[in-house]
């Protein structure tokens, strides 16, 4: 165990398991990538929990903490002790959702998750202490657009991340008579497909031009569908960040192209995520501590861009008012 990344492993409402001999090899991959990275030393609490809820319940981190979300389930949650400067990290897995016997598949997802998570572990850290992260007044579409983007942008590293230490640890299906490296796209093959047009239908078209249309025929207020359409959007491309990186990393076709000519994708999702990966795939799936700050800020303003104009699509834009604060004009969706 590293002395610069300290370990400790605790169960709550779950036993010692099979997973827990992954715990450590899994962690020493990604420390030992932290410290290629020159990231400053953080110490992690793995959390094995049979009860995800409760496990984050406990510690206050989230207000009115739900598992669910657009697509799915969340499987594990990392937090800092500290979010000032994530020397101190709680990583919580929702071990009530693990088969009791994992087969071959289920401990390679499991691998994933972890990896996942603490991938996360790894960002928070070299953002905390690069210097400022960039921030935002919740009512600015633009600002918004750009912290938005940043966590959705994570959650791709995470799981490219992921499938590089999973490919360490675990080998899939024979190619001319050789193993390869797994990858989450080989154990659960076209998964993000599915999944992405069905949140097409349910969320995004018409769902997000009918809720801006609520507004302006009076049947919600602004707050009130501003803070929805926001929640919704980072929702809904953190489902898309997951199935593309996992297509990606299989060498399967992007799951966004298989929707294409559905209204959600082509007027919204697309053009806002392809101007997005443009500025992120060239960049390290992680950077050095050294770059982090410029690869940072590079996807910030993308994002800010790219987000803001799909706002901008659904009739919602910025107007600074005289007094420093930000108007929202809402006006007809692009439908």
């Amino acid at each position: 165990m590293s002395d610069k990344f300290p370990l400790t492993v605790l169960n709550e409402e779950y036993g010692e398991s099979a997973y827990h001999p992954l715990i450590q090899p899994i962690h020493s991959a990604i420390t030992t990538l932290a410290e290629e990275l020159a990231t400053p030393a953080f110490e992690t609490t793995i959390i094995m929990s049979g009860n995800l809820t409760a496990s984050v319940d406990r510690r206050g981190k989230e207000k009115d903490f739900s598992p669910e979300r657009l697509g799915g389930q969340v499987a594990g949650k990392t937090f800092p002790v500290d979010p000032t400067d994530y020397s101190r990290v709680d990583v919580i897995l929702d071990a009530g959702m693990m088969a009791p016997d994992p087969d071959g598949l289920q401990q390679g997802m499991f691998v994933h998750l972890l990896a996942h998570e603490l991938g996360h572990a790894v960002i928070g850290r070299q953002r905390t202490t690069c210097g400022d992260a960039p921030t935002a007044q919740r009512n600015d579409p633009s600002g918004m657009a750009g912290v938005y983007g940043l966590e959705v942008v994570d959650e791709w590293r995470c799981d490219r991340l992921a499938d590089i230490v999973l490919g360490g640890m675990v080998t899939a299906e024979v190619v001319d008579g050789e193993p390869v490296p797994a990858r989450y796209g080989y154990l659960v093959p076209d998964s993000g497909q599915a999944e992405l047009r069905q949140i097409l239908d349910q969320a995004v078209h018409p769902a997000w031009p009918e809720l801006v249309w609520s507004y302006r025929v009076g049947q919600t207020d602004l707050a009130s569908m501003w803070e929805k359409l926001q929640e919704q959007t980072k929702q809904v491309f953190v489902c898309l960040a997951h199935a593309e990186a996992k297509a990606l990393g299989a060498g399967q076709p992007s799951p966004l192209s298989q929707v294409a000519g559905h209204l959600g994708a082509d007027l919204y999702l697309s053009p806002a995520w392809s101007r997005i990966m443009q500025v992120v795939e060239p960049q390290p799936i992680l950077s050095h501590h050294s770059e982090f700050h410029t690869h940072q800020n590079e996807v910030f303003r993308v994002c800010q861009s790219a987000i803001a104009h799909m706002w901008a699509c659904l009739g919602i834009t910025r107007r600074p008012t005289d007094d420093g604060q930000v108007y929202l004009d809402v006006t007809e969706p692009m439908e």
